[in-house]
């Protein structure tokens, strides 16, 4: 997520979690860096050639924006460099207008612009001409990117909650808010989209099959900016965070019969939990921030939730029913 869209001109411009949770992506005033996150925070690729707004990674790949008008890393291009020969270029794109968000899974390239999105196919050195979406302005570069199906959600109309879902080949609606979109946040096996509007106070799960609602989360009465919404991978948490400056953690839960039943606070109701939303108060207050949790590639359970911040703070904390534990604090 871009975590200087709203605040100002701090070293750290952007920051977002690769397609499976693994690996730390980060871009600076200077450059980015790419941190392994496990066993423990690790340094494993860094670049400094002038200021970075958007780096997305996938295995040995960056997808890397730049910062200003320097023509060398401009706003209104994307490189696509490999990090095995010390990131030189692998391919360019380069657009009229400055570049919103980039979304990468190693085959298919987005790139998000205001009033358009255009999708690349990257296979090796053979390229095809790109999809063109022309949207509403989005002027945030929202969309959800599934790595997993490479499908994407973006706003449908900036005066509604309406999410489009595009597969490569066909659109679909789904009637998601009564206000704008704040938020967008596929599982990760791309079956599920989770959506917020910018009330802030609820969270809303989609069957992307369909298109039907499966659940949804109450946040709080108060409205709020959500800042970022993330699955676990087999999908049995959801976590929020806030401009309240709190992490809200919600427990996905199947039903008897295949479907999902909605979880909300204790307060609103006790049913098959009545420890359905954990919180965690940051120390650090309402700062942009993103949230993540640890892969769990076992059938073991792995609690374990990352945040990193627009100051450049990174915690990992692990989580169960009774709260959060810090594990590790650490500035990138």
């Amino acid at each position: 997520m871009n975590l200087a869209l709203e605040g100002g001109f701090k070293r750290i411009q952007y920051a977002n979690f690769n397609h499976d949770q693994s690996y730390l992506s980060v871009g600076t005033t200077t450059g980015f860096v790419i941190y392994k996150l496990e066993p423990q925070l690790e340094k494993v690729f860094e670049k400094e050639d002038g200021g970075v707004g958007i780096v997305e990674y996938y295995h040995t790949l960056a997808a890397v924006v730049g910062i200003g008008t320097d023509p060398t890393l401009s706003s209104r291009k994307l490189v696509l460099m490999k990090l095995r020969n010390e990131g030189a270029p692998a391919c360019e794109y380069c657009f009229i207008t400055p570049i919103l968000a980039v979304r990468f899974n190693g085959s298919v390239i987005v790139v998000v612009l205001e009033n358009r999105i255009h999708i690349y196919e990257y296979k090796s050195k053979t390229y095809t001409p790109p999809k063109t979406i022309d949207t509403s302005p989005n002027p945030k570069g929202l969309i959800a990117f599934s790595a997993e199906t490479s499908m994407i959600a973006y706003p449908a109309k900036k005066e509604t909650g309406q999410v489009c879902l595009f597969d490569g080949s066909k659109e679909s609606t789904i009637e998601a808010h009564k206000t704008p979109l704040s938020a967008l946040s596929f599982s990760p096996d791309g079956s599920l989209l989770a959506t917020a509007s910018q009330q802030g106070t609820l969270i809303r799960v989609f069957e992307v099959s369909d298109g039907t609602q499966s659940s949804s989360y109450r946040r709080g009465s108060t409205p709020k900016n959500l800042y970022s919404i993330s699955f676990n991978q087999p999908k049995t948490y959801l976590c929020c965070f806030s401009s309240s400056g709190t992490l809200h953690m919600f427990k996905h839960i199947e039903s008897m019969n295949g479907g999902t039943l909605d979880i909300l606070p204790e307060y609103i109701t006790n049913t098959w939990n009545p420890r359905s939303e954990i919180c965690l108060q940051v120390p650090f207050g309402g700062l942009r921030s993103h949230c993540s949790f640890k892969t769990d590639k076992t059938e073991k359970t792995d609690n374990v939730v990352y945040i990193v911040n627009e100051d450049g703070d990174f915690y990992k904390y692990s989580f169960s029913d009774q709260g959060f534990t810090l594990i590790k604090k650490e500035s990138l």
